[in-house]
């Protein structure tokens, strides 16, 4: 899950403001306000995400809890990457990038905690295998992203396939089951 939602999420790090000049023709003075944007609304995503998390973990099962914020936001990010490649109007295409950002981050807090509720005490371990996961997702996701502009000769279909990833780790996401645990507790002797 990890490993595709970085491919989706790196884009913002590596590649959004190369596509919103390049791509979309954002002059510079309108770069100052369109590349900070997403960035706002990832930080109100990862704060939804994880008081909404919390809240629904009150209330309902930690699966649903879990797994309803992070499949939701990871899909709803994809379609919305999706729909910013397929409008010719660059600021509409800002706004869907931005909400899109915003939407994905939800998963994060949530993320996280699912590394805690498998791993228990052995959380940093399975915190340190996803983060790696998503590491090798950002590296080969930020290289491909530039080979893709040169053979389609163009930005929003080279991020098409970034999209198609992040709607993956959605339904991948969907799949976890937090409240089983990876490692079994030992007995103590």
């Amino acid at each position: 899950m990890y490993h595709t939602y970085c491919w989706g999420a790196y884009f913002y790090l590596s590649w959004l403001h190369t596509y919103l000049e390049r791509g979309r023709g954002l002059t510079e003075n309108q770069m100052e306000f369109a590349s900070a944007l997403p960035s706002c609304a990832g930080l109100a995503g990862v704060v939804a995400g994880g008081y909404f998390s919390d809240r629904l973990a009150r209330t309902h099962s930690l699966r649903f809890a879990r797994c309803s914020i992070g499949s939701a936001g990871l899909i709803l990010s994809g379609v919305l990457l999706l729909g910013a490649t397929m409008t010719p109007n660059k600021w509409e295409a800002v706004a869907l990038l931005t909400i899109g950002l915003g939407a994905m981050d939800l998963m994060l807090p949530v993320a996280w905690s699912i590394c805690v509720d498998v791993g228990g005490e052995h959380a940093g371990a399975i915190s340190g295998a996803m983060n790696t996961a998503g590491q090798v997702g950002s590296l080969i996701s930020s290289v491909a992203f530039g080979y893709w502009v040169e053979w389609y000769g163009s930005y929003d279909r080279a991020l098409m396939p970034l999209a198609a990833m992040l709607i993956v780790s959605g339904c991948i996401f969907a799949g976890i089951d937090p409240s089983r645990k990876m490692i079994p507790d030992q007995a103590v002797e």
